[in-house]
């Protein structure tokens, strides 16, 4: 999905939140490593106040069914 946005002229990307590995099982997509030229990732970079304050300005937020997309 953020390779198909990432492509798109003039969308502006950002990834934040924090990575767990749950029991050991790793993603099939590392988003530590995630890059594209209209991407700026913030994994791992970014306290909970500081998501409220970047959803706050987004456009658009695709997320998993969790509080801070609720």
């Amino acid at each position: 999905m953020i390779e198909l946005f990432s492509n798109i002229k003039n969308l502006k990307i950002t990834l934040f939140g924090n990575t767990e590995f749950w029991y050991g099982r790793t993603p099939k997509v590392n988003l530590l490593k995630v890059r594209g030229r209209n991407l700026k990732n913030l994994m791992n970079k970014t306290n909970v106040t500081e998501m409220l304050s970047l959803c706050s300005i987004m456009d658009f937020i695709i997320g998993p069914d969790s509080s801070s997309v609720h």
